[in-house]
C-alpha cells in the first residue's frame, strides 16, 4: 500500500492484473493501537515535545510489562528523548541503537529480547525495523515516534521533481510514501503469528490526518486517541480486560 505508488514503481500498467489485497491474517483485537493526537514531531516545534514523548513512553511500557522497540526518524531525535526516558524507565534495560552496529552486536541486542524486560530505543528504516522477527513474549509493543519523512535535499528534489513532471504528486512519491512505508514496517514487528499480543502507540498528531492515516494498515484502526499519559495507561486497562474475559 498504496497500491497506485507501488504499480507505478514496479510498471504494472493494468493495475487490475497484479494486484490483491488481503485482510490481516491476526486477529485485530490482538493489538492495542494508540494514537496521540497532540504531540508535533515537525522540525519547528519537536523539541517542546521531547518531554511528554519521554512521559509517554515510560507511562506505555509501565502499563503493560514487557519488551518495547521506540522507533524514531532520526538518531539525533532518539538520543534527545532518551537522555529524558532514562530516569523514567527504572527497571528496564534501556538499549539505543548506534550509527553502525555490526551483525554481532545486532545479534547480542535480539539475544537481550529474552530474558530481562527491554526497551530497545531504535530508527525507522533501519535493522530493528525491517529486519527482525520477534514472536510471542520477545515483544510486547512497539512506540513509533514520527512520520519519518526523508530529509530535504537536492536528490530528493530531484526525485519530487521527476514524478512531478510523470504527472504525480511529487511530495507523495519523495517523501510520503516511503515515509508510511517506513511506518508500516516499524509497526509490522509487533504481531508475528496468531496468538501474539502488543501494544501500538504512534506519537504525532499527523497520523490521525486523513492524509497520513488513509495510507496505515486497515487493523490499525482505533478508537483509542489520547491528549495526556493518564490516558494511555487507562486505555491498555480496558484493552486487557477484552483479550481476557
Amino acid at each position: 500500500e498504496p497500491d497506485d505508488y507501488f504499480a507505478y514503481l514496479l510498471n504494472a500498467k493494468n493495475k487490475e492484473n497484479y494486484v490483491l489485497t488481503l485482510d490481516s491474517p491476526y486477529p485485530p483485537e490482538n493489538m492495542c493501537v494508540i494514537y496521540d493526537r497532540i504531540i508535533d514531531t515537525t522540525y519547528k516545534y519537536r523539541d517542546q515535545y521531547y518531554k511528554q514523548i519521554a512521559d509517554k513512553i515510560a507511562q506505555t511500557v509501565h502499563s503493560y510489562s514487557g519488551n518495547y522497540i521506540v522507533f524514531f526518524p532520526s538518531y539525533k531525535y532518539l538520543e534527545s528523548v532518551y537522555e529524558l526516558a532514562e530516569n523514567n524507565l527504572a527497571g528496564h534495560k534501556l538499549i539505543k541503537q548506534s550509527t553502525e552496529l555490526s551483525s554481532e552486536e545486532r545479534n547480542k541486542i535480539l539475544t537481550r529480547f529474552g530474558g530481562e524486560d527491554i526497551v530497545l530505543f531504535a530508527v525507522s528504516g533501519g535493522f530493528f525495523a525491517e529486519g527482525i522477527d520477534l514472536q510471542g513474549d520477545l515483544i510486547k509493543g512497539c512506540i513509533i515516534v514520527g512520520i519519518s519523512l526523508p530529509m530535504v535535499n537536492f536528490e530528493r528534489k530531484l526525485i519530487s521533481d521527476y514524478y512531478s513532471q510523470e504527472g504525480k504528486n511529487g511530495f507523495d512519491y519523495a517523501y510520503k510514501f516511503p515515509a508510511i512505508n517506513k511506518v508500516i514496517q516499524a509497526g509490522g514487528r509487533l504481531i508475528r503469528r496468531e496468538t501474539d499480543t502488543g501494544v501500538l502507540v504512534l506519537l504525532d498528531k499527523r497520523f490521525l490526518y486523513h492524509h497520513y492515516h488513509k495510507y496505515l494498515p486497515l487493523n490499525w484502526g482505533s478508537s483509542y486517541t489520547v491528549q495526556d499519559k493518564t490516558e494511555i495507561g487507562k486505555f491498555i486497562e480496558q484493552w486487557k480486560k477484552k483479550i481476557n474475559s
